[in-house]
């Protein structure tokens, strides 16, 4: 008897171990397959409002105060939104949105925004949106299915330009600050009566899972996992926003003790920099304030295009600046130098590496600068292990005459 209650137990046992195990598998290997009729979608919509994003961005006296952006806990852009009317009236358009996570931008999710009206009118018009969700409130009536502006969730025109007010208690008490740009114009914009939908479907054919669990994190995208092609919009708010993932901005500008006093030109000249059209991973970047509020420019770019000149500029127009020593290098022009620049940008941040991360940001934190066959790798890195890996892959590159290794590890220098 004992014999079979032991062998009856160990049957138990084992189905019980397999029906845990059928359980488990799902969950540890849920994946999705990309659809790539869809990508492109995806793609034009990240990008179009990327640049809408940057358009309003790139004056500051017109633009949305930076202020804001970083108090937001989540932004979305509706570019090119149709208005069309002859007496009933309705907008439509895609955009997408992101939400703030303690590291960084989340992946963008697709929306769409619509609405109708009804009056003497007649006509056509595109116009950009932007809206700014202040708090987890407006947040969660976002992932509803169906999310009305000015229903429950209080919605006012958000203040523009760097000298605008942020404290008033209109921005205070909204929930949402809404923007508008037609035919050139950018202003804040009370919109009222205006839906937004996710677009589950696009979602969905991306990331294999909806809005709501794509933004709150339920169900963690992994940012290595998105695809390049949709990282326009969360990398562009990472230029804006100053709380943006670490290893976005992990740029070394060194200071000198002397520039206790120059804070807050030190702070402006790096978001200057840091904002440059077209910095990215082949350019190096790096500066000094001096004790009498001169700047020094150091470093390396790839021209065209003037980023030698568009940094220089930038930095006179900064209050307090009292001169601006330009020292940045530009590099020549060489056909065997972009090949190769080519070539160690695919050895260090190949997705399948533990340093494809770093290439995320809108400005990288590993820069790689080639100069007649001899590449720098400049920048930051969480730990040392990611600082050999990236020199044993550039060592790897065949044709570079020389590696020399400048990168620094957060924690161990001072980044600012």
């Amino acid at each position: 008897m004992s014999m079979v209650i032991r062998n009856t137990a160990r049957l138990l046992a084992i189905a019980l171990m397999l029906c845990l195990t059928a359980i488990a598998i799902p969950a540890q290997t849920k994946s999705w397959q990309i659809d790539k009729d869809r990508l492109s979608d995806a793609r034009k919509d990240s990008r179009e409002a990327a640049k809408v994003l940057n358009e309003i961005m790139s004056k500051p006296d017109k633009a949305i105060p930076k202020e804001l952006l970083e108090q937001a806990e989540a932004v979305a852009v509706f570019p090119g939104v149709l208005k069309a009317a002859f007496i009933f009236g309705g907008r439509g358009g895609d955009g997408v949105v992101s939400r703030r996570t303690r590291t960084g931008w989340s992946a963008p999710a697709f929306f769409k925004m619509g609405g109708g009206s009804f009056g003497a009118q007649i006509g056509a018009s595109k116009t950009d949106y932007v809206l700014l969700f202040m708090n987890e409130g407006a947040l969660k009536g976002l992932l509803e299915d169906k999310f009305e502006i000015g229903g429950e969730a209080g919605v006012s025109a958000g203040p523009i330009g760097r000298a605008a007010s942020v404290s008033s208690n209109v921005t205070l008490d909204a929930a949402i600050l809404s923007y508008s740009r037609s035919k050139g114009a950018f202003i804040g914009a009370a919109l009222k009566g205006v839906v937004i939908n996710p677009d589950n479907d696009l979602n969905e054919a991306i990331y294999g899972m909806k809005a709501r669990d794509l933004l709150t994190g339920k169900e963690q995208v992994l940012m290595q996992k998105v695809p390049q092609a949709v990282l326009a919009f969360p990398e562009t708010l990472t230029r804006y926003s100053k709380r943006e993932a670490a290893h976005a901005t992990m740029v070394r500008f060194p200071v000198t003790s002397a520039n206790v006093f120059q804070g807050r030109i030190v702070r402006e000249v790096r978001h200057e920099l840091l904002t440059l059209p077209y910095y990215d991973v082949f350019d190096w970047l790096e500066f000094e304030v001096r004790s009498d509020s001169t700047v020094i420019l150091r470093g390396q770019v790839v021209s065209p295009p003037d980023t030698k000149g568009r940094a220089e500029a930038r930095v006179k127009n900064i209050e307090g600046v009292r001169q601006v020593i330009n020292e940045i290098e530009v590099l020549p022009v060489s056909p065997n130098d972009d090949r190769l620049r080519r070539a160690l940008y695919r050895a260090i941040f190949n997705q399948n590496s533990p340093l494809f991360r770093y290439s995320l940001g809108v400005v990288p934190s590993i820069h790689i600068v080639v100069k007649n066959a001899r590449a720098t790798l400049e920048g930051i890195v969480e730990s040392e292990a990611d600082k050999n890996l990236a020199y044993i892959r550039a060592r790897g590159v065949s044709g570079l005459f020389a590696v020399e290794n400048n990168l620094r590890v957060q924690g161990r220098d001072e980044l600012y």
